[in-house]
C-alpha cells in the first residue's frame, strides 16, 4: 500500500480514546484512509505528517510517534492484522510513557537499552514479526515505534529514520496550540485537511464518573460507593451485577475525596488476568477522562492497575538476575503450568510410576492412568497444581527434610487435595520435583512459585524499610474468586501501615470460578475458611442483586443452575441466586440433545452462522464449549472456519474489535466478562463429571462453567448436549423441571 503520510502522532490522551474506543481509526489502518475527528480527538494533518490529539489537552503528557512506510510498524503488517497490532503498540507506549502496569509476558517483550521489541500479533495468526520502539526517542515522554522485525535483527540494527522523527517533534508544539483554540475557529495549517467532528452516540459514548455517580448507579451500588473507607469490604454479586463497574467508581471516589481534602492515598487496583486489568484501566479512562488519576497521580494521590504476577515480578525484579517469570498472567500463567505437568505425567506414568502404583489407592490409581484428554485426567492435573501452589510452595517444602517428613505424616486439612496414604504423598512429591526441575533448567519462575517467593520478600526487612513510601492506603481486588488461597494472602502485606487493620475491598462471585480457587470444597459438609486465612479483620459485606446483562427468562434459568451448587448455603460467601433482571422479556432457554459430537459439529455452526446473520452489526452470537477436552476438537476443525473467530485464550480478545460479521467459538472462561446476544452453549453433557474421589469438586467445577457461559448471553440461550457423551447434565434436571429452560429437538428450533 503506498500511504501518502509520513509519520501519525498520538498524544497520551489521544492514546486512551482509540485504546477505549471513543476515537477509531481502523478505517486509516486497513484501508488507509485518511483520519477524522470526532468529538474527543483532533486530527491535523501538517507537512504529510498525521496529529491525533486530545481535545482534553494536557500539553507534554507523552507522545507515540509511529513510522508509516510500507514496510514500518504497521502498514508492513497484512491490513487484517494491523488494527490488533496497533492497539498492542498503544498499549505498550502507555505503559512506557506511564510507568503504570506491565507488557503481557506472552507478547515476548525484549529490552535492550532504551529500545523494546514485542510480538506484533497473536501466536494464533500465524505472524511473527516484531515490533521496535525507542521508548526515550526525544524524552522519555516521547516514544517512537519505527521497525517491523521479521530478521531477529539487534534492536538497534533497525534503520531509524530520525529525520522523520525529528520533523513530527519540530511540528508537535503547533498541532497542540491549534488543537486548544475553539473548535469553529481551528484553521487548515499549509494545506492540512479541514476535518470535522461529530460526537459518539451514546452506545459508543462511554458515561463519565459524575455521570455514572449522579444517574446510574443502583441503590445498592451507590451504597457500597458512599460506605466510609474504615475497614475491608466485600461486594457479592451475580454475573451482569455492576460489580466491577461499582468498584472502579469507589476507586476514583475515594481517590477524589483524598485530592480534596489535602490527604495522602496510594491505592492499588489488582486483578488476576491481564486482560482483566487492561479492561479495567479502559473503564477508568471513560471515567476520567483528564487522565488526573489513572496517568499521572494528582498530588499526594496515586493509583495503580495492575496483575499480582506483574506486581509481583516488579517488586522482585527477577529481569536483573535473567529470571524470566513463565507468565505475569494469571489464566496464561496456569495453562502453562498445566502444559508442562501434563508432560511429567506422562513421563512419570512410563518410567517410575510401577515403583508406586501398588501401595495407592484404586482412585488414585484411576487418576494417574487417565485417558490424557479424559475430564478425569484434566480434574487430577488441576488438583496437584492446587497442591503445588497451596500446600508445597506455600510451606516450603523443597528446602527442608524436616518439613517434607511432616507433609508426608500430618493429618490434612479439608480443602487439600484427597491423598489416602504416605505412598499417593510421595508421589505428590516426586511430581512436584520433577515440576520444579523443569522450570528451573528454563531458567523460569512458575506463576505459585512467585507468589511464595513474593509473600518472603513481603515479609522482609527490606520491605519494611519501604513500605512507608511503596505500600498502599486501600487495595481494590477484582474477580476476588481467580485468586487461590495462596494469592488471597498478599493483600493484607501490602498495605502502608501495619498498626490499622487492612483496608481491602474485594469484587467476586464465588460460583464463576471454574476451578476450585476459591473454596476448595471436596464434599458437602466443608466450608471456606478463607476469611480466617486471610487475617483481614472484620469485612462488611455489601450484596447486589440488580442485573443488566440478561433477559428475566435467562436470569431464572441461572437461579435453576445455581441450586446445583455443592455446599451453595454453607456460608454467606456461596449466597443463592437473587439476581433481578432489568432487561425485558426473551425466549425461554432451550435444551436439544444430539446423538454425538460430529452431527452437532454440523448442525451448530451452521445455525450460529444463520443466526448472526438476523443480528444487527453490533450484535453477536457465540458459541461456547462447555468441555475443555472436547474444545479442541471443534477449534481445529476447518470445514467451518471461515465463519467463525476462535478466542482459545485471553490474548485473542482484540479479535473481536475488528470481526464483527461473524460469530465466536470459544469456552466460558475465556470470554468471561464479556457479553454477547446469543450464546449456543455445547457438550453440557453428563459425562463431564466422572464418579472419582472429588466428585463434589468435579461437580463444582462443571456447574461453575454451565453458570458462567450461561451468563453470558444477553437475550438467546440455547443449550446442546450429546448422548455420545452421557446426555444432558443432570445439573440441568431442575431448571427443566420448574420450566427455565424448554427441551426441545433441534428442527423445533427457530
Amino acid at each position: 500500500m503506498n500511504i501518502p503520510f509520513f509519520t501519525l502522532t498520538l498524544d497520551l490522551q489521544a492514546i486512551e480514546n482509540v485504546l477505549i474506543g471513543r476515537t477509531d481509526l481502523s478505517a486509516f489502518l486497513e484501508q488507509g484512509d485518511t483520519p477524522t475527528s470526532d468529538g474527543f480527538s483532533k486530527t491535523v494533518i501538517l507537512d504529510g505528517n498525521i496529529f491525533v490529539m486530545g481535545r482534553n489537552l494536557l500539553k507534554n503528557t507523552g507522545y507515540l510517534t509511529v513510522l508509516l512506510n510500507s514496510t514500518g510498524p504497521i502498514f508492513g503488517l497484512s491490513a487484517n492484522l494491523r488494527v490488533d497490532a496497533f492497539e498492542r503498540l498503544l498499549r505498550v507506549a502507555r505503559t512506557a510513557i506511564t510507568l503504570n502496569g506491565a507488557i503481557p509476558v506472552y507478547w515476548r517483550p525484549y529490552h535492550v537499552g532504551k529500545f523494546i521489541s514485542f510480538q506484533s500479533n497473536s501466536r494464533t495468526s500465524g505472524e511473527d514479526a516484531r515490533i521496535v520502539i525507542d521508548t526515550n526517542a526525544i524524552n522519555e515522554r516521547h516514544v517512537y515505534a519505527f521497525a517491523l522485525d521479521r530478521n531477529r535483527l539487534g534492536l538497534a540494527e533497525n534503520d531509524l529514520d530520525a529525520d522523520a522523527l525529528l520533523l513530527a517533534a519540530d511540528l508537535i508544539a503547533q498541532v497542540a496550540d491549534a488543537v486548544e483554540q475553539p473548535r469553529s475557529d481551528i484553521m487548515e495549517l499549509n494545506g492540512a485537511l479541514r476535518l470535522s467532528s461529530s460526537l459518539l452516540d451514546r452506545e459508543t459514548n462511554p458515561l463519565s464518573y459524575t455521570e455514572w455517580y449522579d444517574g446510574r448507579l443502583t441503590k445498592e451500588q451507590r451504597k457500597f460507593v458512599d460506605s466510609e473507607l474504615t475497614q475491608s469490604m466485600r461486594l457479592v454479586g451475580p454475573a451482569g451485577s455492576g460489580k466491577t463497574v461499582a468498584l472502579a467508581i469507589k476507586a476514583l471516589k475515594e481517590l477524589k475525596s483524598a485530592q480534596i481534602a489535602g490527604k495522602p492515598l496510594r491505592a492499588l487496583f489488582l486483578t488476576h488476568a491481564m486482560t482483566t486489568a487492561t479492561l479495567v484501566e479502559d473503564l477508568v479512562d471513560t471515567m476520567d477522562p483528564s487522565g488526573h488519576f489513572l496517568l499521572h497521580g494528582e498530588g499526594q494521590t496515586s493509583f495503580e492497575i495492575t496483575t499480582i504476577f506483574a506486581l509481583a515480578n516488579r517488586h522482585m525484579h527477577y529481569d536483573l538476575e535473567g529470571l524470566q517469570p513463565l507468565s505475569l498472567d494469571g489464566t496464561e500463567g496456569r495453562n502453562l503450568q498445566y502444559e508442562l505437568l501434563d508432560s511429567i505425567i506422562q513421563d512419570f506414568n512410563e518410567s517410575d510410576w510401577r515403583a508406586f502404583r501398588s501401595a495407592c489407592a484404586p482412585s488414585f490409581i484411576k487418576n494417574v492412568e487417565a485417558t490424557q484428554n479424559s475430564t478425569a485426567y484434566k480434574l487430577f492435573v488441576w488438583e496437584l497444581m492446587n497442591e503445588f501452589a497451596c500446600v508445597l510452595d506455600a510451606d516450603g517444602i523443597r528446602s527442608s527434610r524436616d518439613r517434607k517428613k511432616h507433609y508426608l505424616d500430618e493429618q490434612r486439612k479439608s480443602w487439600m487435595m484427597p491423598l489416602t496414604n504416605r505412598e499417593e504423598r510421595e508421589v505428590v512429591l516426586e511430581l512436584y520435583s520433577r515440576f520444579r526441575g523443569e522450570l528451573k533448567q528454563m531458567k523460569t519462575l512458575g506463576v505459585d512459585q512467585m507468589i511464595a517467593d513474593y509473600l518472603n520478600w513481603l515479609d522482609s526487612n527490606r520491605w519494611e524499610a519501604l513500605r512507608e513510601d511503596k505500600g498502599y492506603d486501600v487495595v481494590f481486588v477484582d474477580e476476588l474468586h481467580l485468586f487461590n488461597r495462596q494469592e488471597r494472602t498478599v493483600f493484607r502485606h501490602l498495605m502502608r501501615d501495619i498498626n490499622t487493620m487492612p483496608v481491602v475491598i474485594m469484587a467476586y462471585d464465588a460460583k464463576q470460578s471454574p476451578r476450585d480457587t476459591f473454596a476448595g470444597l471436596h464434599s458437602s459438609d466443608q466450608s471456606s475458611d478463607y476469611w480466617k486465612d486471610a487475617k483481614l479483620g472484620r469485612t462488611e459485606k455489601y450484596e447486589l442483586v440488580d442485573v443488566f446483562r440478561y433477559t428475566p427468562q435467562i436470569a431464572a434459568a441461572l437461579a435453576c443452575i445455581d441450586k446445583c451448587f455443592p455446599g451453595q448455603n454453607l456460608d454467606d460467601d456461596w449466597p443463592a441466586y437473587n439476581g433481578i433482571s432489568k432487561l425485558a422479556d426473551g425466549p425461554v432457554p432451550t435444551l436439544t440433545e444430539i446423538g454425538n459430537s460430529r452431527e452437532l459439529f454440523d448442525k451448530i455452526f451452521p445455525r450460529a452462522k444463520e443466526l448472526q446473520r438476523r443480528l444487527p452489526p453490533k450484535k453477536r452470537v457465540a458459541v461456547l464449549c462447555a468441555s475443555n477436552h472436547l474444545f479442541s476438537t471443534y477449534s481445529s476443525a476447518g470445514k467451518y472456519k471461515d465463519d467463525f473467530v476462535l478466542i482459545s485464550s485471553r490474548e485473542d480478545l482484540p479479535k473481536l474489535k475488528t470481526t464483527s460479521k461473524r460469530y465466536i467459538l470459544s469456552t466460558p472462561e475465556f470470554v468471561a466478562g464479556l457479553q454477547f446476544d446469543t450464546v449456543l452453549l455445547i457438550e453440557a453433557n453428563e459425562d463431564e463429571v466422572p464418579d472419582l474421589s472429588f466428585r463434589a469438586s468435579a461437580q463444582r467445577k462443571f456447574v461453575s462453567v454451565l453458570y458462567l457461559g450461561a451468563s453470558r448471553a444477553e437475550q438467546g440461550l440455547e443449550i446442546y448436549a450429546t448422548k455420545e457423551h452421557g446426555g444432558p447434565t443432570q445439573l440441568l434436571q431442575l431448571a427443566l423441571q420448574q420450566g427455565a429452560i424448554e427441551q426441545k429437538k433441534f428442527d423445533d428450533l427457530h
